[in-house]
């Protein structure tokens, strides 16, 4: 005998007992973050700085005007391997 089970859908009430936590959306989730971060601000998510760049051509160094692929970021500019003070 086979018995077929049509399909199951998920109630908010099963996500909670089964993660103690209940679904939002991602709007939500969002918006709760964007309140978290005005309410203190140290814990605001700063942007990544830019350590270099890999061109698919080659570009020219701001210093020494050679040409490289992979430039790294100098402070004010970007600078090939050799110019790049380590």
């Amino acid at each position: 005998m086979l018995v077929l089970i049509g399909p199951y859908r998920r109630s908010q009430d099963d996500t909670t007992q089964r993660t103690g936590m209940e679904e939002t959306s991602l709007e939500e989730f969002l918006a709760s973050k964007a309140e978290e971060q005005d309410e203190d601000s140290d814990t605001a998510i700063k942007r990544a700085t830019v350590t270099s760049q890999i061109n698919s051509e080659r570009t020219e160094c701001e210093v020494c005007e050679s040409f490289t692929a992979r430039l790294w970021n100098d402070e004010e500019s970007f600078v090939c391997h050799s110019c790049k003070e380590w």
